[in-house]
């Protein structure tokens, strides 16, 4: 069994549509159901920016066996301007919710009388190396802070789960391809070595690699996904090779 969190939409989707072609059991927790018909899903539907320990510990002890958890959550803010309750919100869905999570998991673990190692991943960006002009401060915060949650847990997981942060770039989400495909940021990205921007499925394919095959030696990692783009000097130009 492989937890999402944040499955209903977006990236999160997509990697719930990977696990299921790849014939694993899937939960997906978040404030709308995930709308993919499979005896192989089951979606628990919270607010995870107000969740107990308890009460996500309560949902794990009905199941056998959890082989990993990723967390894709995302908070939307309502409209183009933040107030101080927007920040806070965000700090709790990105962060805080995230710890309750894999508090409540390392208890299961401890528990489980199956020397089961886990793995877990933290879906973040780009965002959390270089600045992008298109977010706020707050959005970077937090993604800066979920790579202190990796580095934290990689200690003290007590031999229980691998923890590793996956960084993607600019993606096409499903149905938005033409309209990417049209943009300036897609010149831009065919400049570089990959010669395109990622789709959402692709990256989700990535993630779910790096998932199953973490181990106890490969954990505090935070993996970028941007075909080396951010190991590129700003000043620096792509020519156009044929």
């Amino acid at each position: 069994m492989y937890i999402v969190v944040g499955g209903s939409q977006g990236l999160g989707k997509e990697i719930i549509k990977v696990l299921l072609n790849r014939n694993y059991q899937v939960m997906n927790i978040s404030r709308s159901k995930c709308l993919i018909s499979s005896c192989h899903l089951s979606n628990i539907s919270l607010d995870i920016s107000e969740l107990s320990s308890i009460e996500i510990l309560d949902i794990f002890r009905d199941l056998e066996k959890i082989d990993g958890i990723i967390f894709s959550q995302r908070f939307r803010r309502d409209g183009a301007n933040c107030n101080n309750k927007d920040y806070i919100n965000e700090y709790q869905t990105t962060v805080i919710a995230t710890s309750i999570i894999i508090e409540a998991y390392l208890k299961y673990q401890q528990m489980s009388v199956k020397n089961n190692v886990g793995s877990i991943i933290l879906v973040g960006s780009t965002y959390s190396k270089s600045i992008g002009l298109d977010q706020n401060w707050s959005y970077h915060t937090c993604k800066y802070a979920q790579e202190a949650l990796v580095n934290y847990y990689s200690v003290h997981s007590n031999g229980k789960f691998s923890i590793n942060l996956v960084c993607p770039a600019t993606y096409m989400k499903e149905g938005s391809e033409e309209y990417w495909n049209k943009s300036h940021k897609a010149e831009i990205w065919k400049r570089y070595s990959v010669k395109q921007l990622a789709t959402a499925r692709s990256i989700a394919n990535n993630i779910i690699d790096i998932l199953i095959g973490s181990t106890l030696f490969n954990t505090g990692n935070k993996i970028m996904l941007d075909g080396g783009v951010s190991h590129i000097y700003h000043d620096q130009e792509i020519e156009e090779s044929n």
